[in-house]
């Protein structure tokens, strides 16, 4: 994360206690982009290029997300299902290859601006870690 630009964000956004909690382990910011990928690829089912079928099970809330949910989560980003539940689960990042991935999918150029709009998406939904 670029600190720089996360000091700048932080210091007019978010209390002292909500930039420590980000800070100390991004928990908030990984969730932020899990959920930032999930409503982008439920937008994506209304084009008529997809089949619904296909995907159906990603409209099913996260907290429900089974096996099959995560692999057409997987198949839908091109991104192995073993890096998804990997990330989902356990790790904080993404190796730079799945980045690109993820950014392509969004829509981004740069990481920093991807993680600067899902700490906004965090504030505006109000998630938590």
């Amino acid at each position: 994360m670029n600190t720089n630009l996360f000091n700048q964000f932080t210091q007019y956004a978010l209390s002292k206690e909500e930039t420590l909690q980000i800070r100390g382990g991004n928990d908030l910011l990984k969730n932020a982009v899990i959920r930032l990928l999930i409503s982008k690829a439920r937008n994506e089912l209304d084009k008529p290029h997809y089949s619904h079928e296909s995907f159906e099970n990603l409209l099913d809330p996260l907290e429900d997300w089974k096996h099959r949910h995560y692999r057409s989560f997987s198949c839908l980003l091109d991104i192995p299902l073993s890096t998804i539940r990997y990330f989902m689960k356990d790790s904080r990042y993404f190796q730079d290859a799945t980045r690109k991935k993820i950014l392509d999918f969004l829509s981004y150029e740069k990481w920093e601006e991807l993680e600067k709009e899902a700490l906004l998406y965090a504030l505006k939904e109000g998630l938590k870690e």
